[in-house]
Protein backbone atom coordinates (compact mmCIF):
# COMPACT_ATOMS: atom_id res chain seq x y z
CA UNK A 1 0.00 0.00 0.00
CA UNK A 2 1.44 3.33 -1.06
CA UNK A 3 0.82 5.66 1.84
CA UNK A 4 3.34 8.31 0.87
CA UNK A 5 5.20 8.26 4.18
CA UNK A 6 8.53 10.04 4.55
CA UNK A 7 10.92 9.43 7.45
CA UNK A 8 13.42 11.81 9.03
CA UNK A 9 15.67 11.56 12.04
CA UNK A 10 14.22 13.52 14.93
CA UNK A 11 15.82 16.93 15.40
CA UNK A 12 15.07 20.16 17.32
CA UNK A 13 13.73 21.63 14.09
CA UNK A 14 10.68 19.35 14.44
CA UNK A 15 9.42 21.04 17.63
CA UNK A 16 6.87 23.32 15.92
CA UNK A 17 5.25 20.65 13.78
CA UNK A 18 5.27 18.16 16.66
CA UNK A 19 3.39 20.63 18.86
CA UNK A 20 0.79 21.01 16.09
CA UNK A 21 0.37 17.24 15.93
CA UNK A 22 -0.13 16.98 19.71
CA UNK A 23 -2.65 19.85 19.87
CA UNK A 24 -5.79 17.88 18.79
CA UNK A 25 -5.32 15.59 21.79
CA UNK A 26 -3.07 12.93 23.26
CA UNK A 27 -5.40 10.98 25.56
CA UNK A 28 -4.83 7.88 23.39
CA UNK A 29 -1.10 8.12 24.17
CA UNK A 30 -1.63 8.54 27.91
CA UNK A 31 -2.79 4.92 28.17
CA UNK A 32 0.71 3.54 27.54
CA UNK A 33 3.11 6.51 27.57
CA UNK A 34 3.69 8.37 30.82
CA UNK A 35 4.15 11.68 28.99
CA UNK A 36 0.98 11.28 26.91
CA UNK A 37 -1.43 12.89 29.35
CA UNK A 38 0.28 16.29 29.23
CA UNK A 39 1.63 16.41 25.68
CA UNK A 40 -1.46 18.10 24.19
CA UNK A 41 -0.82 21.06 26.50
CA UNK A 42 2.82 21.44 25.54
CA UNK A 43 4.05 24.61 23.91
CA UNK A 44 6.60 24.58 21.13
CA UNK A 45 9.24 25.31 23.77
CA UNK A 46 8.10 22.28 25.79
CA UNK A 47 8.37 20.10 22.70
CA UNK A 48 11.83 21.46 22.00
CA UNK A 49 13.05 20.64 25.52
CA UNK A 50 11.55 17.15 25.26
CA UNK A 51 13.21 16.50 21.90
CA UNK A 52 16.55 17.70 23.24
CA UNK A 53 16.19 15.33 26.20
CA UNK A 54 15.48 12.41 23.88
CA UNK A 55 18.45 13.22 21.67
CA UNK A 56 20.81 13.21 24.65
CA UNK A 57 20.15 9.51 25.22
CA UNK A 58 23.12 7.27 24.32
CA UNK A 59 23.16 4.75 21.50
CA UNK A 60 21.41 2.59 20.52
CA UNK A 61 18.56 5.07 21.14
CA UNK A 62 17.45 6.59 17.83
CA UNK A 63 14.29 8.59 17.20
CA UNK A 64 12.51 9.06 13.88
CA UNK A 65 9.49 11.07 12.79
CA UNK A 66 7.13 10.24 9.93
CA UNK A 67 5.31 12.55 7.53
CA UNK A 68 2.52 12.43 4.98
CA UNK A 69 3.13 15.46 2.86
CA UNK A 70 3.81 18.29 5.32
CA UNK A 71 1.93 16.64 8.21
CA UNK A 72 3.76 14.75 10.94
CA UNK A 73 1.82 11.55 11.59
CA UNK A 74 3.87 9.82 14.28
CA UNK A 75 7.21 8.66 15.58
CA UNK A 76 9.24 5.48 15.91
CA UNK A 77 12.19 4.67 18.16
CA UNK A 78 14.94 2.10 18.50
CA UNK A 79 16.30 1.59 22.00
CA UNK A 80 18.20 -0.68 24.33
CA UNK A 81 16.61 -4.06 24.83
CA UNK A 82 15.55 -4.17 28.47
CA UNK A 83 13.35 -6.61 30.36
CA UNK A 84 11.99 -6.67 33.88
CA UNK A 85 13.02 -3.65 35.91
CA UNK A 86 15.57 -2.26 33.48
CA UNK A 87 17.84 -5.27 33.01
CA UNK A 88 19.97 -4.59 29.92
CA UNK A 89 20.32 -7.48 27.50
CA UNK A 90 22.73 -8.31 24.63
CA UNK A 91 23.68 -5.37 22.37
CA UNK A 92 22.78 -7.46 19.31
CA UNK A 93 19.17 -7.10 20.46
CA UNK A 94 17.21 -3.84 20.32
CA UNK A 95 13.60 -2.99 20.96
CA UNK A 96 11.28 -0.59 19.21
CA UNK A 97 8.22 1.49 19.97
CA UNK A 98 6.03 3.85 17.98
CA UNK A 99 3.11 6.22 18.38
CA UNK A 100 0.69 8.09 16.14
CA UNK A 101 -0.96 11.48 16.29
CA UNK A 102 -4.70 11.52 17.07
CA UNK A 103 -5.67 12.58 13.55
CA UNK A 104 -3.81 9.64 12.00
CA UNK A 105 -5.25 6.67 13.87
CA UNK A 106 -6.99 3.77 12.13
CA UNK A 107 -5.05 3.99 8.85
CA UNK A 108 -2.54 1.16 9.43
CA UNK A 109 0.21 3.78 9.53
CA UNK A 110 1.61 2.02 12.60
CA UNK A 111 2.39 -1.06 10.50
CA UNK A 112 4.28 1.12 8.04
CA UNK A 113 6.29 2.78 10.81
CA UNK A 114 7.22 -0.63 12.23
CA UNK A 115 8.40 -1.83 8.82
CA UNK A 116 10.64 1.20 8.42
CA UNK A 117 12.09 0.76 11.92
CA UNK A 118 12.75 -2.89 11.02
CA UNK A 119 14.61 -1.78 7.89
CA UNK A 120 16.71 0.65 9.91
CA UNK A 121 17.49 -1.96 12.58
CA UNK A 122 18.33 -4.83 10.23
CA UNK A 123 19.70 -3.29 7.04
CA UNK A 124 21.24 -0.02 8.19
CA UNK A 125 22.36 -0.92 11.71
CA UNK A 126 22.91 -4.66 11.45
CA UNK A 127 21.20 -5.71 14.68
CA UNK A 128 20.40 -9.40 14.99
CA UNK A 129 17.03 -9.23 16.75
CA UNK A 130 14.29 -6.64 17.10
CA UNK A 131 11.84 -6.80 20.00
CA UNK A 132 8.39 -5.33 20.57
CA UNK A 133 7.65 -5.09 24.29
CA UNK A 134 4.28 -3.87 25.52
CA UNK A 135 1.86 -4.12 28.39
CA UNK A 136 -0.40 -7.17 28.22
CA UNK A 137 -3.50 -4.95 28.13
CA UNK A 138 -2.39 -3.33 24.86
CA UNK A 139 -4.14 -5.76 22.53
CA UNK A 140 -3.62 -3.61 19.43
CA UNK A 141 0.13 -3.98 19.70
CA UNK A 142 -0.21 -7.75 20.20
CA UNK A 143 -2.26 -7.95 17.01
CA UNK A 144 0.29 -5.82 15.16
CA UNK A 145 3.17 -8.07 16.29
CA UNK A 146 1.35 -11.19 15.09
CA UNK A 147 0.32 -9.54 11.82
CA UNK A 148 3.91 -8.50 11.02
CA UNK A 149 5.49 -11.85 11.82
CA UNK A 150 6.90 -11.39 15.32
CA UNK A 151 7.18 -14.46 17.55
CA UNK A 152 6.08 -14.44 21.16
CA UNK A 153 9.16 -14.90 23.36
CA UNK A 154 8.18 -14.43 27.00
CA UNK A 155 6.37 -12.29 29.54
CA UNK A 156 7.69 -10.53 32.64
CA UNK A 157 6.74 -8.17 35.43
CA UNK A 158 7.80 -4.54 35.08
CA UNK A 159 7.11 -1.02 36.22
CA UNK A 160 3.70 0.58 35.79
CA UNK A 161 4.31 3.95 34.14
CA UNK A 162 1.02 4.86 32.43
CA UNK A 163 -2.63 4.72 33.37
CA UNK A 164 -3.70 1.53 31.54
CA UNK A 165 -0.58 -0.50 32.22
CA UNK A 166 -0.97 -3.61 34.36
CA UNK A 167 2.72 -4.30 34.99
CA UNK A 168 2.65 -7.57 33.03
CA UNK A 169 4.60 -7.16 29.78
CA UNK A 170 4.74 -9.26 26.62
CA UNK A 171 7.96 -9.63 24.65
CA UNK A 172 7.80 -10.38 20.91
CA UNK A 173 10.88 -10.84 18.72
CA UNK A 174 11.83 -10.93 15.04
CA UNK A 175 15.21 -12.15 13.77
CA UNK A 176 17.13 -10.27 11.12
CA UNK A 177 16.25 -12.08 7.87
CA UNK A 178 19.77 -11.35 6.65
CA UNK A 179 21.29 -12.79 9.84
CA UNK A 180 23.95 -14.88 8.07
CA UNK A 181 25.34 -11.72 6.48
CA UNK A 182 25.29 -9.62 9.64
CA UNK A 183 28.63 -8.89 11.25
CA UNK A 184 29.10 -8.13 14.91
CA UNK A 185 28.83 -4.35 15.22
CA UNK A 186 30.61 -1.90 17.43
CA UNK A 187 28.14 0.74 18.60
CA UNK A 188 29.35 4.26 17.77
CA UNK A 189 30.07 6.69 20.56
CA UNK A 190 28.66 9.59 18.57
CA UNK A 191 25.46 9.77 16.55
CA UNK A 192 27.17 12.10 14.09
CA UNK A 193 28.50 9.17 12.10
CA UNK A 194 24.90 8.06 11.53
CA UNK A 195 24.00 11.26 9.71
CA UNK A 196 25.55 9.89 6.52
CA UNK A 197 22.81 7.25 6.31
CA UNK A 198 20.44 7.75 3.35
CA UNK A 199 17.37 7.34 5.56
CA UNK A 200 15.73 10.52 4.31
CA UNK A 201 15.29 8.78 0.95
CA UNK A 202 13.13 5.95 2.33
CA UNK A 203 9.63 6.07 0.87
CA UNK A 204 6.68 3.78 1.53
Amino acid sequence: IKLGLRVEKLSPSHAVIMQRMFAPGTSHLADYFAWGGQAQLWTTKDCLFWIQELLRQPMPAEYYVFFQGRDMVGSGVLGSYKTGFGHLEDVKHVQMAYWLGKNHLGKRLGDCIVRVIEEIAFQYRGYSYLHVIHDSSNHKTSHMAIRLGYEFKTFFDGEIRAKKESGLYYNWVKANPHLENVRTINLPTSTRILDRSPLRKIQI
